[in-house]
């Protein structure tokens, strides 16, 4: 009975560790993913061998302070256009705060020349529908939000 319990004991004590021990890169993973666009945007620059302040404040200024809205908008991207991702756009919007262009992610033109800069090529009818209905969509977000 006594060499059962211990069996028990450490059973759970090993399951206790190993469970601690894995949901460790798990929590990590997921505040990574949880970071702002302006900081994600401010490593990419930084990567490129700005200094940390100065990228911050091109990445805080692409987007006027109004963050939540640009990224409501970058993630209806990433969901509505089908040769789009994140990294793409992301990479695209550095670009950008590093030229301090103003970026209109609700104008299906910005689009168009967003999606053509990063995939080298006139995009394909089902794209520009795709970019279409993403732009009034992000329209009706600043619309709303704006309100």
């Amino acid at each position: 009975m006594i060499k059962i319990q211990i069996l028990t004991a450490t059973l759970l004590a090993g399951a206790l560790t190993l469970n601690a021990i894995t949901l460790t890169p798990i929590n990590q993973r997921n505040q990574a993913k949880s970071r702002s666009v302006s900081s994600a945007i401010a490593g990419i620059l930084q990567t490129r061998g700005l200094d940390k302040d100065v990228s911050k404040k091109l990445a805080d200024n692409l987007f006027n302070n109004k963050e939540e809205l640009f990224t409501l908008m970058i993630k209806n991207i990433e969901t509505g256009c089908s040769t789009l991702n994140e990294d793409n756009i992301l990479e695209y919007l550095s670009v950008q705060a590093l030229h301090r262009t103003s970026v209109e992610l609700d104008s299906y033109s910005t689009l168009v020349n967003m999606t053509h800069k990063i995939k080298g090529q006139a995009p394909s009818k089902e794209t520009l529908q795709e970019l279409q209905n993403i732009a009034a969509k992000n329209a009706l977000y600043k619309q709303a939000l704006s309100a």
